[in-house]
């Protein structure tokens, strides 16, 4: 039976708030960053960097609370395992993502935090307003004036490499819907000046250095996964989105590139490939962060220990955190107030764990099957009157935007496959397969929206790469599909400048 919430429940767009709010949208091929924070900084005056292990990202849980370890549907445990410090990326990447980001101050104890602070600070604008510029019409910007500015990054590449030299990472955060994530924003940062160094690189016909700056951010998106936080997962897609559609194309459009530099884009992408790894870690993160909403409204701790009444506290959060107007908050106050006495939180926790285990169970199905199993399920807890409703993402975006980052990657390696077959053969390509051959690949990689391997064509004389796109229809790569207007359907083509 609904609550008399349910009217504000059901037309709600269900999100976390972990300080860095993030929207899913299909426009801009896939996903949609609303709120990251792309502003990037002067370094700081260390002459050469060096390895610490004492920093963490801020409110780190570590071990996994008691109440957290029973009816959860995965190994909690084991989610919190990390590597030892002397092979965590983490630490050292905290360290020099302060060099890109002034939220990562957050992180840092004074004077450090001050002391560095300052000079990222005065960074964040020249930058910015540089890089927007050069974005917008890339002739109008100096190419001496922005490599000045570049070297500017070089301590924090520097101290990049250093944890880079690790084997593993796991960035350990908060569990709370207010957790803060500053290492993900920074991480955009760092792309932001990768791109406009790579194409500074490619200016030069120094092809190799602009490999270099693709095979540094990309590491850095695959390190963000583990433990990572939907927010995370995001970032890191859309980092790869910018190496696979924005640079890697202007490499293979430079003359005198060579197979070997075909081989070295292979073998970094291969290195860089994900499954349904980002889907998994993304929502065992987010069922944890749900989780501790449900115990910190049942216990009154966390973000909700004031003497408010409880459900005018719940309330504020929704408007805080973007999910419900202003002028909605009396009467979700009262709305709240009735749902928590009701609340029977066994019973919650188990709905909870049914959500997540079938969410889980559908990683592997096709995206449409998933995203309609999802609807259905966050249908049925609303009309239940399910609290926990009420800090879930929109999962069926994020599932779109992990699908649309497959297709992006496996597109791209068929098309540096295409490039480097075209190096060695005067005819054109007779079948996918055996381009992808030549190019080392074990097989054409699969398009995730049909389960199949990737398709080519020839469009006006020319090889086309294609996937049969969100609509599940094979149109041979005639008809294209448009992320602004993904209701028309169509393929998604990858070509050759």
């Amino acid at each position: 039976m609904g609550t008399p919430l349910a009217p504000v429940m059901a037309k709600k767009k269900p999100k976390t708030n972990a300080r860095l709010i993030v929207g899913l949208s299909a426009a801009g091929g896939g996903v949609l960053l609303i709120a990251l924070m792309a502003i990037l900084f002067w370094p700081s005056t260390p002459k050469s960097p060096a390895a610490r292990n004492d920093l963490a990202l801020p409110g780190a849980v570590t071990e996994p609370p008691e109440w957290l370890l029973d009816d959860a549907p995965f190994d909690v445990a084991k989610y919190f395992e990390a590597p030892t410090p002397e092979e965590n990326a983490a630490p050292l990447y905290i360290d020099a993502l302060f060099e890109f980001e002034f939220d990562m101050a957050d992180c840092f104890s004074d004077p450090e935090r001050q002391r560095r602070g300052e000079i990222v600070q005065m960074r964040q604008g020249q930058f910015n307003d540089m890089y927007t510029s050069w974005k917008n019409d890339p002739s109008s910007v100096d190419g001496a004036a922005i490599d000045t500015m570049l070297a500017e990054y070089d301590v924090g590449f520097q101290k990049l490499a250093l944890a880079q030299r690790r084997p593993h990472c796991a960035f350990q955060a908060g569990i709370n819907v207010m957790a803060l994530l500053p290492h993900a924003s920074a991480a955009t940062n760092v792309c932001h000046v990768a791109r406009m160094q790579a194409v500074r690189d490619l200016s030069r016909r120094d092809l190799d250095g602009a490999i270099s700056r693709l095979e540094t951010v990309l590491r850095l998106s695959r390190d963000l996964r583990p433990r990572g936080q939907l927010v995370s997962q995001l970032v890191s897609i859309a980092i790869d989105r910018m190496v696979s559609l924005d640079v890697i194309p202007k490499i293979l459009a430079m003359p005198g590139i060579t197979t070997q530099q075909c081989d070295r884009l292979v073998a970094m992408l291969r290195e860089n490939e994900y499954g349904t790894g980002v889907f998994q870690e993304g929502l065992q993160a987010d069922y944890i962060m749900v989780r501790s909403f449900l115990f910190d409204v049942e216990h009154r701790t966390g973000i909700f220990n004031s003497d408010t009444p409880i459900g005018r506290q719940i309330a504020e959060f929704a408007v805080m955190a973007g999910i419900a107007e202003p002028n909605e908050q009396e009467k979700l106050t009262r709305g709240y107030g009735v749902l928590v006495d009701k609340i029977d939180f066994p019973e919650e926790l188990n709905a909870l764990t049914r959500f997540y285990q079938a969410t889980l169970d559908s990683r592997a199905a096709p995206l449409r099957t998933r995203q309609e199993q999802f609807l259905q399920l966050i249908r049925a807890a609303e009309e239940e009157g399910r609290l926990f409703t009420l800090v879930l993402a929109s999962y069926d975006s994020f599932m779109d935007a992990v699908s649309r980052g497959r297709t992006q990657h496996g597109g791209t390696m068929c098309l540096i496959a295409l490039c480097r077959w075209q190096l060695e053969n005067d005819g054109p390509p007779t079948d996918l397969a055996t381009m992808a051959k030549a190019a080392g690949l074990e097989s054409v990689p699969i398009d995730p929206y049909s389960g199949e391997p990737m398709k080519m064509t020839t469009i006006d004389g020319r090889p086309v790469i294609h996937s049969i796109g969100p609509d599940e229809k094979d149109d041979q790569g005639r008809v294209e599909f448009d992320p602004d207007t993904p209701e028309s359907g169509g393929d998604i083509l990858f070509r050759l400048p």
